[in-house]
């Protein structure tokens, strides 16, 4: 033998002797190993965090040796298979939680009904999604595997969730439509990781099928929410919900609806549980009306009549007493000072609610949770017809000390107005709401009430539009963008730095008279500005001209607040969003080519 040959050999026998000695040191490490499976998708349905993350769950005890054994699969000799069955028979749900399918396929036939139960319900944490067409193997393995898998509860529980999560239809009628499967069985969803809440976890389902319509919701699957409501799962089912900072109970209907991503999707899903008899005023676990309160808070405004029909009312919401908000009346939405306002100044003139008298309902967050009330997500200029709706339907209109603060505060004058209209103090009280807010009723900017003055404060009689192409609104007055807020090549403002330019900054002082808003002021200033880094804060920088009967004015507002349409009716935002995305784009492109100009010229 030579010597480079012999030194080949030599290394051959020194990596198949590590090979062994790693083959016996992973099965001795397996074998000693506490008969446990490791916890799944089933215990860690109610903490969100885990949902959202799909590497929540990577891996599990041994990790390590499962992967190296399953890497030596093909290279074992019969005997070395014998004695990793054993280990595998008895850690089946481990060695699928690990994804050792070459191990599994080399012993496949000699497993136990049993143990394939339990590896498939391990594996099935790496179901994809059904959007990965190239990841189809272990979907397609499951699948024909389940068959003639015998499966216990908690393995038919583990198949099917990770199917719903992962959108496999499939696999989850496999698992509903298998022999063995007892829709009344009971599953485990407690572990030690979350000891701590035996209490609350004790109080969810453990019915196999609510556990897996349960999944259904939290994840959003509106066919399998049929398909287990048609195979006698309840609607009615307590929902707790874990955050890494809080946590909040919802009924699963009320669940359904606490989204404002997907809302037709949850719609559907709230409409599925309403039609198979879940309780429209939600479960004892929760606020009453939760879910009629939720459906106004995420804007599902199909919702709260078909679960006013169904027997929901506004009444409900968390006990709160009269010593717990004296107590910290911030956290019900309201400062010491606020209060100390309307006690003093509104309520000699208008007949308040109590706050512990009107329905309440807490949402958690890290922050010790935030309070609202029905009428939170009403109290919009542009929602008055729904809250007239709501009214005629049995809402309370009657104001308390936080609801009156917030419509000051957020400058809401029309439905301030329209809750007062009755009131014989209303002319004293709105005196008093602008004494606190001198800004009331300008709603964030409606430019489209703004006109041109009689004091000129505001006009511009040398503006010249140019080819722009304007905004022309239903009323017939018309939107430009000001270019000349950009100083002209030749301006005299001063030396530039490096990357800045000049532009004139507007500041406004608007207010609310009747159906106008007025200019109070508008300070016109020119300042040396950083240059845009994108178009986003550009269109922040670029303000806006109005036009009525041929006369140009400031109205004092920017083109970033028109590009969100901030300022403008609902039924107009078509119209407004067509010629954000059409003719002013090239105004934006005139503005800045205008920066360009200006900065080029000042490098001279």
């Amino acid at each position: 033998m030579t010597y480079d040959g012999a030194v080949q050999y030599s290394t051959l026998i020194d990596l198949l002797e590590r090979m062994i000695a790693s083959f016996h040191e992973s099965l001795r490490a397996l074998t000693e190993q506490p008969l446990e499976r490791p916890p799944g998708l089933i215990e860690s349905l109610h903490y969100g965090f885990a949902l959202r993350y799909d590497g929540y769950r990577d891996g599990s005890a041994r990790a390590e040796e499962w992967h190296t054994l399953d890497g030596m699969a093909d290279e074992l000799d019969k005997g070395q298979l014998d004695k990793v069955l054993s280990v595998m028979e008895h850690h089946a749900w481990a060695a699928g939680s690990n994804l050792s399918l070459d191990l599994a396929g080399k012993l496949w036939p000699r497993l136990s009904a049993g143990a394939q139960a339990r590896f498939l319900a391990g594996a099935a944490r790496h179901l994809p999604s059904r959007d990965q067409k190239d990841e189809k193997k272990l979907a397609d393995f499951i699948l024909a595997s389940l068959p003639l898998a015998q499966l216990d509860a908690q393995s038919a529980a583990e198949c099917a969730a990770n199917a719903i999560r992962a959108d496999c239809s499939d696999i989850l009628t496999a698992v509903l439509e298998h022999s063995d499967f007892d829709p009344d069985a009971v599953v485990e969803r407690l572990s030690d990781e979350y000891k701590n809440f035996h209490e609350e976890i004790s109080q969810l389902t453990t019915r196999i099928l609510d556990v897996l319509l349960e999944t259904t919701v939290r994840f959003k699957r509106a066919e399998a929410v049929e398909l287990l409501l048609k195979a006698g799962a309840s609607p009615n089912l307590p929902c707790w919900n874990l955050e890494r900072g809080y946590n909040e109970w919802f009924s699963v209907l009320s669940y359904s609806i606490d989204s404002l991503e997907h809302k037709e999707l949850s719609e559907r899903i709230a409409d599925l549980l309403l039609k198979h008899g879940a309780n429209p005023r939600g479960l004892p676990c929760e606020d009453v009306n939760k879910p009629l309160k939720l459906s106004l808070n995420n804007k599902h405004w199909d919702l709260p009549d078909r679960l006013l029909d169904l027997g929901a009312d506004f009444s409900g919401g968390l006990e709160l007493t009269q010593e717990e908000f004296e107590k910290w009346p911030l956290r019900y939405g309201i400062s010491d000072d606020e209060l100390k306002w309307v006690r003093e100044k509104i309520a000699p003139l208008l007949p308040l609610a109590q706050p512990w008298e009107v329905p309440m309902f807490c949402r958690g967050n890290a922050q010790g949770g935030s309070f609202s009330t029905f009428l939170d997500r009403l109290l919009d200029g542009q929602r008055l017809d729904r809250l007239k709706h709501f009214e005629a339907l049995g809402l309370s209109t009657q104001l308390s000390p936080a609801i009156l603060v917030d419509l000051v505060k957020w400058q809401d004058l029309d439905v301030l107005l329209y809750l007062l209209r009755n009131e014989p103090n209303l002319e004293r009280i709105v005196f008093r709401a602008r004494r606190r807010n001198p800004a009331i009723g300008t709603n964030r900017l409606q430019a489209w009430l703004c006109r041109p003055q009689d004091d000129r404060i505001n006009e511009l009689e040398d503006f010249d539009p140019g080819d722009q192409e304007p905004l022309t609104l239903p009323d017939g007055s018309r939107f430009y963008v000001y270019l000349n807020a950009v100083a002209p090549p030749d301006h005299n403002n001063g030396p530039l730095k490096e990357g800045y330019f000049w532009l004139e900054e507007h500041s406004p002082v608007h207010r609310r008279r009747k159906d106008r808003v007025l200019v109070r002021e508008i300070k016109r200033v020119w300042k040396m500005v950083e240059a845009p880094s994108n178009d986003y804060k550009m269109t922040d920088m670029m303000p806006m001209v109005k036009e009525v009967n041929g006369r140009f004015f400031l109205p004092g507002i920017n083109a970033g607040k028109m590009q969100f349409v901030q300022i403008f009716p609902k039924k107009w935002q078509s119209l407004v969003s067509a010629w954000m995305d059409g003719p002013f784009e090239k105004a934006k492109q005139a503005f800045r080519r205008r920066i360009k100009e200006q900065v080029s010229t000042s490098r001279r």
